[in-house]
């Protein structure tokens, strides 16, 4: 075995147990079916800066070893694919950040008084929070992890939304 090759090989295997850790995280995201399986903003806190966290990691990990020019193709491969679990990561941070945005407007929202808008205002938070937490969860998946491009079946990760009344459908009218 060259050494191109020894390097290339434990430069994959590294990659390989990191992405198996980054696919354990993705328990710590569990799908709400319901308002109250939501997680706190403490939790959610703690989820959020733990991706950012991890971001910065793999990131790390991409300009260390990008900052040699290589002309072995096993590691040039090894670099791509850091880059590509980095930006699906990176992809799965943001998705959990737009599911915070909205945990923030239900946590504002807790203890005010009930009515239809605030109401239809919380069914969408919770929807929305809901598809984007399960978007976290599909970037954090051993597909999206170790590079492939793949979706799951059936398209959100088995989101389940919460029965809506009706919506309001905007018409585009023509100009003529």
């Amino acid at each position: 075995m060259h050494d191109h090759d020894h390097q290339a090989e434990t430069e994959r295997q590294h990659m390989l147990r990191r992405a198996e850790e980054l696919s354990r995280k993705r328990d710590e995201f569990s799908l709400p079916y319901s308002p109250d399986d939501l997680p706190g903003l403490t939790n959610a806190s703690a989820h959020l800066a733990d991706l950012a966290s991890l971001v910065q990691d793999l990131s790390h990990e991409v300009r260390v070893r990008s900052a040699d020019d290589h002309t072995d193709p096993g590691l040039n491969a090894v670099v791509g694919a850091w880059a590509r679990a980095a930006g699906h990561l990176s992809e799965a941070g943001g998705h959990y950040g737009a599911a915070y945005r909205q945990l923030g407007f239900l946590h504002d929202h807790s203890r005010t008084r009930e009515h239809a808008a605030l109401r239809d205002g919380r069914r969408t938070a919770f929807t929305l929070a809901q598809q984007h937490i399960a978007d976290t969860r599909d970037g954090l998946s051993p597909a999206r992890v170790h590079g492939e491009r793949r979706r799951s079946p059936g398209g959100r990760g088995g989101i389940v939304p919460l029965p809506s009344g009706p919506r309001q459908v905007r018409t585009h009218r023509s100009r003529t």
